[in-house]
């Protein structure tokens, strides 16, 4: 389980059902915003049958600043 948390916006945004080990990685789809935005994100891994699940760990924190990514 993957989670994007926006702390400015009170949202988050969850994968329940995210990629396999073997891809090595998650895409996550978010919402378009202009400016900066503090992302915090969060894992949980859970076994493909359901039996057992392990604490969420703390990924991290991303700055989105789209001024720099955007042409002007």
């Amino acid at each position: 389980m993957c989670v994007a948390y926006l702390p400015e916006t009170l949202q988050a945004f969850k994968i329940f059902h995210g990629a396999y080990r073997g891809e090595e990685r998650q895409i996550m789809p978010l919402p378009t915003f202009s400016g900066k935005m503090n992302i915090e994100t969060y894992l949980c891994f859970i076994s493909a049958d359901r039996e057992s699940v392990f604490n969420s760990v703390y990924t991290g924190s991303l700055v989105w600043d789209c001024r720099k990514l955007c042409c002007r």
